[in-house]
């Protein structure tokens, strides 16, 4: 369920960064997002860094100037202090991209997902990078940035914190701990930060040999020997003899020029499918899932829990805005979409999700192969069919026909209901046939479906957005929201 305000715990690492700590300081305490708690871990500074610490004394919830046993190991000691719901590290020099950043992280961090990381920017001297990365490429040795990570403290409880036997690869290690713990995560599309290039993970031969060891451990001998071969024999192979040739400062240069080049490239091919989004949608932007009505994700969530709901089938997919909400909360989905437009709109925006099924076609025919060739417990019991986007004449009918050849019983949700206590929400009608979508006409249209079931409309008075109600039929009596 949707929750307001989860309180962020920023913790940064520091030792001896006199010249760098004040401007990630600087940049949490900037935020317009205020529910958080910064918390600063030094390592026992001598070079005036603690200075700077006491400078901002009022606004750290907590701070230590100590020695430890690495960077890990102050990292653990600021994630036992914290006290907020979700962890973010920000070590020094590293700053947040905006002064706004934390507020558009907030509203994603709000349903409340085990951890969610982003996108950041590595700067290097004379070129910048953007980094970003998925979890199944945990297995070539590449990792969320930590400077764009954010994990309940829970969570990191329970994986028991970093591992400080790793100098350089623990949060390799970390990311594969929460993976393999079948914990949830969201992929943000958020800029979140932006940090130099350097440290001690940027030490190769100590990184390279802890992240061997990691893939092998998690992923076996193949993938960590297949990391082996490319960074020390192919890179370090190359580097070492671009160096005996004296070629080396001229192979820097042509990396810092391909780089700027590939970085041109990809900016030219988002400006491209900018335009290309702003005019198949006719110059509109999309609003929010089911219509910006934050109401119905409550209900959804609910079901989901309630029943135990793993798998989703949605018809009209319309862009996809409702289908990667579903996308974030639901095991599996299938969407189904006939509008050529609307699909390739669609296909650009769930290509990054892979649970996501996109079916192109008659709604009514796919869901019934779908259903035909699927395996469902439990004769459908965790299964959701979310019927939307009625633009032709009656799908519903044919839909509810499918389902019932189906021979299944599935949680049902239909939208554009008439919502019988509402009057004023929208609904869908189709009156040279008689036929409004109200509760009347299905219940004719579901007895067959249902030996017996219960119905629950949602409407709240604070929803916003367009307002269409949404019925949810299950094959089990009983009101959940009583």
């Amino acid at each position: 369920m949707k929750k307001n305000n989860p309180k962020i715990s920023i913790i940064t690492v520091v030792y001896n960064n006199v010249s760098h700590i004040e401007q990630t300081i600087v940049s949490v305490l900037d935020q317009t997002y205020k529910d958080i708690e910064y918390i600063i871990i030094d390592g026992g500074s001598t070079d005036g860094t603690v200075n700077i610490i006491k400078r901002h004394h009022d606004d750290i919830a907590y701070w230590i100037s100590e020695s430890d046993r690495g960077i890990y190991d102050a990292m653990n000691k600021g994630i036992k202090k914290a006290r907020g719901e979700y962890v973010y590290f920000l070590n020094s020099g590293d700053t947040l991209i905006d002064k706004n950043v934390l507020s558009h992280v907030s509203k994603e961090l709000s349903f409340g997902t085990d951890y969610l990381f982003g996108r950041a920017k590595k700067i290097h001297k004379k070129y910048f990078i953007w980094l970003t990365t998925s979890m199944n490429k945990l297995k070539y040795g590449k990792a969320p940035c930590h400077q764009a990570t954010f994990v309940k403290k829970t969570v990191l409880e329970k994986i028991n914190y970093f591992d400080i036997m790793y100098q350089s690869a623990a949060d390799l290690d970390m990311f594969c701990r929460l993976y393999f713990g079948g914990y949830t995560y969201f992929e943000s599309s958020i800029l979140i930060s932006e940090f130099l290039a350097g440290g001690f993970s940027s030490n190769k031969k100590i990184s390279y040999s802890e992240t061997v060891k990691i893939i092998k451990k998690y992923f076996g001998f193949f993938y960590g020997n297949l990391f082996y071969l490319k960074k020390i024999y192919i890179e370090q192979g190359v580097k070492k003899l671009s160096i005996f040739l004296g070629i080396y400062p001229m192979m820097q240069s042509m990396q810092r020029y391909l780089v700027r080049k590939f970085s041109r490239k990809i900016i030219k091919k988002y400006i491209v499918r900018l335009k290309e989004s702003l005019w198949t949608t006719k110059m509109s932007f999309d609003r929010g899932p089911f219509n910006e009505d934050v109401f119905m994700e409550k209900y959804f969530l609910e079901f989901r829990d309630t029943y135990d709901i793993h798998e989703v089938i949605e018809t009209g997919t319309y862009h996809g805005m409702t289908t990667e909400w579903f996308a974030r909360y639901f095991s599996k989905v299938q969407t189904i979409e006939i509008n050529d437009e609307n699909f390739t709109i669609a296909k650009n925006r769930l290509s990054r999700y892979s649970n996501v099924t996109l079916h192109k076609g008659s709604s009514a025919d796919i869901l019934g192969e779908i259903l035909r060739g699927g395996v469902f417990l439990d004769n459908g019991k965790h299964l959701l069919i979310f019927l939307d986007a009625h633009w032709h004449t009656n799908p519903v009918l044919q839909e509810l026909h499918a389902i019932k050849l189906s021979g299944l019983t599935p949680v049902l949700a239909i939208h554009d209901f008439k919502n019988p206590l509402r009057p004023e929400y929208g609904y869908d009608s189709y009156s040279d046939q008689g036929v409004v979508y109200e509760w009347d006409w299905i219940k004719n249209n579901i007895e067959e479906i249902y030996k017996t079931c219960e119905y629950k409309v949602s409407y709240n008075l604070e929803a916003e957005g367009a307002r269409r109600g949404c019925l949810f039929i299950t094959p089990i009596i009983g009101n959940i929201y009583e």
